[in-house]
């Protein structure tokens, strides 16, 4: 479950209350945020919140957290929207308490910017010794988070990073590094990758999606803006137009064939990607692309 409040025109409902549900009604699959926003809960709290829906589910929780991004979203719930530092600071605080509330009896912390003191979490989570916890961004500063305290790293393609195998191992270089320079086995690590996906049967139905997903994108004033930052950048601007005419793709986006999405999705698994999540535009229209991802591309990567 992505942790919006709001993005597109499309509902977009609570995370963890839809998470709670679903864990009632399901007994396999496992749940997970991509990525919660640390600034919407305090840590403390939000550790307890997830303890309980690892509970509720038998153990199936993977606890994805991030420093937040979505200014317009924090202006209009009225949040704080700080620099980048000071999120990606307040994020690691937070991170270090809810490993506290998870594996103490009674939890302390004195930070900056949170302070608990003596905070139990009763029930523990099922999960020992505690639910992963994958932070996501792919930053240098979020990266030394991750090297201190993240069992696993999420690095996703957006519109302000196209994120090319490439980058990706380029990221993953200074993940080791930093693991190492800790002293941490950098293969403790788990890592993942997110990005939209556009599948098509064949080439004219990609750049149908194409042009669909940008428009399914852009309803909202947010990522107008984001799209109009990517696309003013030369060869992102170049890839955006060549994708819609069915002459290449968008570098924000995952598209093509079943064949293409594979082969490219490929080359991250080659590099370590272990777990693949994707945002796919319009699926209630386009369930058909579900099932191309779940028959022919996820045989392929494996």
């Amino acid at each position: 479950m992505n942790d919006h409040f709001f993005f597109t025109e499309a509902p977009y409902l609570e995370c963890f209350t839809t998470m709670s549900g679903i864990a009632r009604i399901t007994n396999k699959i496992r749940l997970g945020s991509l990525v919660a926003c640390n600034s919407y809960r305090n840590p403390a709290h939000l550790a307890k919140m997830i303890s309980t829906i690892d509970d509720i589910s038998n153990g199936r929780v993977e606890f994805g957290i991030g420093a937040g991004w979505h200014d317009e979203e924090y202006y209009a719930y009225g949040y704080e929207f700080p620099p980048a530092k000071i999120r990606i600071r307040r994020l690691a605080e937070a991170v270090q308490i809810i490993k506290a509330m998870w594996t103490n009896e009674k939890a302390s912390f004195s930070g900056k910017y949170y302070s608990i003191n003596d905070a139990v979490c009763n029930p523990s989570p099922v999960q020992k010794p505690y639910p992963p916890i994958w932070i996501g961004g792919s930053g240098n500063m979020l990266i030394n988070v991750v090297a201190k305290y993240g069992d696993g790293c999420n690095f996703g393609i957006g519109p302000r990073l196209a994120l090319t195998p490439e980058k990706y191992k380029e990221r993953v270089s200074y993940l080791e590094s930093r693991c190492r320079a800790i002293g941490r086995d950098p293969k403790s690590v788990r890592k993942s990758f997110s990005a939209v996906m556009v599948i098509g049967k064949d080439k004219e139905d990609v750049k149908r999606g194409v042009r669909e997903a940008i428009a399914e994108i852009s309803t909202h004033a947010s990522a107008r803006r984001k799209i109009i930052t990517a696309l003013s950048h030369p060869s992102y601007l170049v890839s955006g137009f060549l994708s819609i005419v069915g002459l290449g793709r968008p570098k924000f986006m995952i598209t093509g064939t079943p064949e293409e999405c594979a082969n490219l999705l490929k080359q991250f698994s080659d590099i370590g990607v272990e777990l693949f999540m994707f945002h796919i535009p319009n699926l209630r229209k386009k369930m058909y692309s579900l099932e191309l991802l779940i028959d022919k591309v996820a045989p392929m990567v494996k």
